[in-house]
């Protein structure tokens, strides 16, 4: 059982990944230079950390899923399964680069 992908679909789904990574780094890099606070703020660091996770799913779910459950809602089954696994699959290759990157570099 062979689909052939349609163009325009594969963009996007690469597209949405490369979108979702991009944040996923430049949180980690912001995050990696933020400056060490004292002790007495560290029940604000956890709410703002708890808050943090609770936008970043918010806006990673949103690139990855919002549009296969926007075309499955339209009846386009197969299209909204290609993009999500053609996004996935972007997500997974950005995922290998990186880690070849830590344990080569």
């Amino acid at each position: 059982m062979y689909m052939e992908i349609n163009p325009s679909l594969a963009r996007q789904g690469i597209r949405n990944g490369v979108l979702a990574a991009a944040y996923i780094v430049v949180m980690a890099l912001l995050l990696s230079h933020a400056p060490q606070f004292d002790q007495k703020h560290e029940w604000l660091i956890a709410a703002m950390m708890l808050t943090l996770f609770v936008v970043s799913a918010l806006i990673t779910g949103s690139l990855v899923l919002w549009s296969p459950l926007k075309m499955l809602s339209e009846g386009e089954r197969k299209e909204a399964g290609m993009l999500l696994c053609v996004t996935a699959g972007t997500l997974f290759v950005i995922l290998v680069l990186l880690l070849l990157a830590v344990f080569l570099f």
